[in-house]
């Protein structure tokens, strides 16, 4: 009996010690890959967690961490699958719900980021960045409003950081409560003055406000601190075509299609600054090529057959007006152009056709057709 005794009180030691030798093993495994993550050595890193992992699988530190890693080598599927074995051994992560959240919301499956990052928040109900970005993620969703709601609980968690103020901004002016756009920006304006997205978008409210202006303050703003933004050097460039300074408004196009040379807003603009500037031949280069980048693009080719009007191109202008009334047939522009341009070629009946089409559109410029018609 007591050789008995001897032989269990033997085997459970063993059974002990090897369950310290593992778990001490395991730990070792996992500070190495802590010590790769922390140099940015993120496939080292996973390594070693799945090394320690391999000892004890039923922890969940090492699983986050290799999420982690995963995560910062854009291997979102991989890093959703570690971030869920992280959860499963500790379903209070909250952590590793909300960078589950971000992989879903990355590889732009929003529904599924909008449950992984409320289910962080109802672990951690004070956690402002998974508010912020669960807005984020409603807001991707089309639910504007819940990502307003959900922007305002962030800034009740923390009322004197930025983000949630820039994002609410953003937010409202999606849709289109400007006011409240503006407050919000404002807001985040002041308490982050390093941020060129809030200051692009006050821009963007400022101009539908009709606060010119502003708008181009805002925008020069965000230039500054961040020279190298086409959205930005574009929307400048339009107001300085709505103050009629044609030659500032070169500029600006111009330093936006050198960034991003194939923007077709961009080459819209230039093309009406040139335009504006009676150098036609360099504006239909731009208006051409939007034309190639957006074939389904009845501004530009309304804008295109002004153009050939301009250079007296007649034949050319009627193709361009008719491509855009086929693309639109609601574009009183286009039915304008059409019109006069029949009118220098002396088809008066044809030109009576489009501002039939005018009044029935009930548009401002059937009036201005009908003069120019009854002059011949």
């Amino acid at each position: 009996m007591r050789r008995f005794s001897t032989i269990i009180t033997f085997v459970l030691m063993f059974v002990i010690l090897t369950i310290s030798v593992s778990a001490q093993t395991a730990k070792v495994w996992y500070e190495r890959g802590t010590t790769a993550y922390k140099n940015k050595d993120y496939r080292s890193a996973i390594q070693n967690y799945q090394r320690a992992i391999a000892i004890d699988p039923n922890v969940a530190a090492p699983y986050y961490w290799m999420g982690n890693s995963y995560y910062h080598l854009r291997q979102y599927q991989n890093a959703i699958t570690a971030y869920r074995n992280a959860v499963r051994n500790r379903p209070t992560y909250y952590l590793a719900h909300y960078f589950m959240g971000a992989a879903y919301y990355e590889l732009k499956n929003y529904p599924k980021a909008v449950i992984s990052y409320r289910n962080s928040i109802r672990i951690k109900p004070d956690f402002y960045r998974g508010l912020v970005f669960l807005g984020n993620a409603l807001d991707y969703s089309k639910r504007p409003n819940e990502a307003i709601e959900s922007y305002k609980r962030a800034i009740n968690v923390a009322p004197n950081k930025a983000l949630a103020y820039k994002e609410l901004g953003v937010a409202y002016y999606s849709t289109r409560n400007y006011k409240g756009a503006e407050r919000s920006l404002l807001k985040a304006n002041s308490i982050n003055s390093r941020n060129p997205l809030s200051y692009k978008y006050l821009g963007l409210t400022y101009v539908k406000l009709r606060r010119y202006s502003a708008a181009t303050t805002a925008f020069k703003e965000s230039l500054r601190l961040k020279p190298s933004s086409p959205r930005v050097l574009k929307e400048l460039g339009s107001l300085y075509i709505r103050f009629k300074k044609y030659t500032v408004a070169l500029t600006y196009f111009s330093r936006a299609l050198r960034i991003s040379p194939n923007y077709a807003d961009a080459h819209l603009g230039l093309g009406n600054a040139y335009y504006n500037t009676r150098r036609y031949r360099e504006s239909l280069k731009h208006y051409e090529t939007v034309t190639n980048l957006r074939p389904r693009s009845t501004i530009a080719f309304s804008y295109l057959g002004d153009n050939h009007y301009a250079l007296r191109e007649y034949d050319k202008a009627i193709a361009s007006y008719k491509r855009a009334i086929f693309l639109n047939s609601s574009h009183a522009l286009s039915y304008y152009g059409l019109g006069r341009t029949y009118l220098r070629l002396g088809k008066k009946t044809n030109a009576r056709t489009q501002y039939s089409k005018l009044v029935a559109l009930g548009s401002k410029l059937a009036p201005r057709l009908l003069a120019q018609i009854n002059r011949r």
